[in-house]
């Protein structure tokens, strides 16, 4: 197995065991944690302490159902449903998720999520008085444990700065062939398989006559990462918009066969 992909997927198997010290030590002292994307960012070893007392350990047990697996060099992207089972319901919370890592050595530089979470907050309202007030409990322990401007950040996160409807007309017409793409990205950088160089789109696509769908697509803040398929292959697309709206930066990574 890549020792790459086996490094992120023991993240995973680490939070499922509850083993928070297995967990914690598959970071690099300077990774970088958000997850939400878009939300806050936690990068010291105290910070990715006081995330997982905050947003895993309360939980009775955290299993993610991989979809797909996508990699181009260090970056590893994970197709997702994150299944959780809480002390307020025997129903499960499903939070479908696009997980994106980044491995330098052997360790994990970088951990990004990409999940809505209006998902949840709805999941929590309608399990009625006990969910509010599981609500209100870990808004409370998120304060204490990471700070109100963690709150303020994953508030703010509800409300993507990418609309639903630019993001599924980006991914229309990236699908449409590497000439769609050429005014779509003209002026961003354009990443394939880690390759800056030449004409990347064209290789990445596989020609003009190829017809990719979006099968996922999730906005967080500025960026947003969409699942691409064709009837035989399959990437993760993750984009980030500049202040104007327009793709600043576009990263394609290819299925793991």
């Amino acid at each position: 197995m890549d020792a790459d992909l086996a490094l992120v997927r023991a993240s995973p198997q680490a939070v499922l065991a509850r083993d928070r010290r297995a967990w914690l030590g598959l970071f690099g002292s300077a990774a970088v944690i958000e997850d939400p994307v878009g939300a806050s960012r936690y990068a010291t070893p105290i910070a990715r302490a006081a995330f997982w007392d905050t947003f895993i350990a309360p939980q009775e047990r955290i299993e993610f159902r991989v979809l797909r697996e996508f990699q181009a060099g260090g970056t590893i992207v994970r197709q997702v449903v994150i299944e959780t089972q809480t002390a307020i319901s025997s129903e499960r919370l499903r939070v479908p998720a696009i997980v994106e890592y980044q491995v330098e050595g052997t360790k994990i530089a970088a951990l990004r999520a990409f999940w809505r979470p209006t998902v949840p907050l709805q999941w929590f309202a309608r399990q009625g008085v006990k969910g509010l007030w599981a609500l209100s409990k870990h808004n409370v322990r998120l304060t204490r444990n990471l700070g109100p401007k963690a709150l303020l950040d994953f508030a703010s996160a509800l409300r993507p700065a990418v609309s639903a409807e630019r993001a599924a007309g980006w991914m229309q017409q990236l699908g449409a062939g590497p000439t769609a793409w050429a005014e779509l990205l003209r002026g961003a950088v354009v990443e394939v398989d880690g390759d800056t160089g030449d004409d990347p789109a064209r290789r990445a696509l596989g020609g003009d006559d190829v017809d990719w769908t979006s099968e996922q697509v999730l906005l967080c803040g500025r960026e947003v990462a969409a699942v691409l398929t064709t009837s035989s292959r399959a990437a993760v697309v993750l984009v980030k918009a500049d202040a104007r709206g327009a793709i600043e930066r576009l990263r394609w990574v290819p299925a793991v066969t």
